[in-house]
């Protein structure tokens, strides 16, 4: 289908359309100083600063270690950059090019002249421009998605750094034990000496305080453990020191409450519908891409007419290009099972936060039940050990008897510590789905009005 145009009023007219195109984009450097790819190689490849002796990690700077050394964040990013690169790549798509014909022309004098002038003008497809806004939504996507990497990141790091801080209790506990063991050790020998127990007992005594030592080692094994994986986690050198500060989590001001009232807040805030919504826009328009993917081409084309001599462009004329394959129905069925697989996962989305907020919130409270309990625990076991320490040493208590009691001291202590343990966790949960907290200081980059 080719209709006549007068070349003088069309050629000026598609650079008009060209420069609007043009002035719709963005400046690459548009994303936020924070998000830009080229801090992202900086930081991959400039030399490292000297490594400090000791980091101390506080739920604050280990935000900031954190996006500063982490791969994952640094992928993340690179990801960003990428999408980003697909807008305008896409944006390119749109504009107009232009391409020339030539002949070799050898009567008398070789030499090439010009045949033909032919312009693609992209911008008249309607799939073009449904494709560059279905990108545009998956930057959108992916702008979310990074704002998630780092959520998550930051969760696994603070759950880390509260475990680093429980194992370091417990091996505070295990050791306060190897010391009493080691205590009663001494104790029993100098009875036996006397001869007021018999060896049965001094070899028991010895037992104890010999297990209560291989217990502390394999606890600061795990410590030293821990100790790597944050380091590593925060791109911190195997040299640095690290130190923990107030890593517990305070209260949620939503932990005492109904789950039926929490969870609209939690729906509302997710950054994983946000995610969604973007991505379901994306195959909405990808859908209509297809559907217009029978119109392939649009250009202007002149050709050179009359003798070398006189030689002039014609009369333009506009033409589009129609096709439509046998794929081109499956596709547009393909591009709906697509759309409606993410209005399915909305779904399951807000099922896994139902699930992940009712689950959080009945282990806060019934860690604070254990809490109370186990600390009540620790306070009557240090009372009795004490009483049955004084009993044994005046010989009115047997050594099973005297075990037993530093043994329920110790099970009362740590069940006090898995409860604060659990208490913090079930409050970092909390704290993540509902952007709380020092979650709620975690950026996302944000592209101008003009992406």
């Amino acid at each position: 289908m080719t209709t006549g145009r007068p070349g003088k009023i069309l050629i000026p007219l598609l650079f008009s359309l060209s420069g609007a195109v043009l002035l719709s984009g963005c400046d690459p450097k548009e994303l936020p100083r924070s998000c830009r790819v080229e801090s992202v190689s900086q930081e991959l490849t400039g030399p490292p600063a000297p490594p400090p002796a000791e980091v101390i990690v506080d739920p604050a700077s280990l935000r900031s270690l954190l996006f500063e050394g982490n791969t994952s964040v640094l992928l993340g990013l690179n990801r960003l950059h990428q999408a980003k690169e697909q807008v305008n790549v896409a944006r390119g798509n749109l504009l107009p090019s232009i391409q020339l014909g030539g002949l070799l022309y050898s009567g008398g004098n070789p030499a090439f002249i010009l045949s033909t002038v032919e312009f693609l003008v992209p911008f008249l497809i309607p799939a073009r421009w449904f494709d560059y806004y279905k990108i545009k939504d998956l930057l959108q996507a992916e702008l979310v998605g990074l704002k998630l990497l780092r959520l998550n990141q930051y969760a696994s790091a603070y759950s880390l750094t509260l475990a680093m801080s429980s194992d370091q209790e417990l091996e505070g506990i295990i050791s306060e034990e190897a010391s009493d063991l080691t205590e009663i050790e001494s104790i029993v020998e100098t009875l036996y000496q006397s001869g007021a127990v018999p060896l049965s007992d001094l070899n028991t005594a010895r037992t104890k305080a010999e297990l209560a030592r291989i217990h502390v080692s394999k606890i600061s094994e795990l410590v030293a453990g821990e100790n790597a994986s944050l380091r590593r986690a925060l791109g911190l050198s195997p040299e640095t020191l690290v130190t923990l500060k107030d890593v517990q989590a305070p209260a949620s001001e939503w932990e005492e409450k109904a789950l039926i009232d929490v969870l609209p807040r939690t729906l509302e805030l997710a950054p994983e519908s946000l995610q969604l919504s973007f991505l379901r826009e994306a195959a909405k328009k990808d859908r209509w891409s297809k559907i217009f993917g029978f119109l392939s081409g649009a250009s202007v084309r002149s050709e050179m007419v009359g003798s070398d001599h006189s030689a002039a462009l014609s009369d333009s004329t506009a033409g589009m290009n129609f096709g439509i394959g046998f794929s081109y129905f499956p596709a547009i069925q393909l591009s709906k099972q697509q759309e409606s697989a993410l209005v399915i996962r909305e779904q399951e989305l807000e099922n896994e936060l139902t699930d992940v907020l009712d689950v959080a919130l009945i282990a806060v409270a019934k860690a604070k039940e254990r809490l109370k309990s186990a600390d009540r625990a620790v306070a009557h076991s240090a009372q009795a050990y004490e009483a049955r320490l004084d009993q044994y040493r005046a010989g009115a208590l047997t050594l099973d008897y005297l075990l037993e009691s530093r043994g329920s001291l110790r099970q009362a202590q740590t069940e006090a510590l898995q409860a604060r343990a659990r208490l913090s966790m079930s409050r970092v949960t909390l704290h993540r789905i509902l952007l709380s907290d020092q979650f709620e200081s975690i950026e996302s980059c944000e592209l101008s009005e003009g992406v």
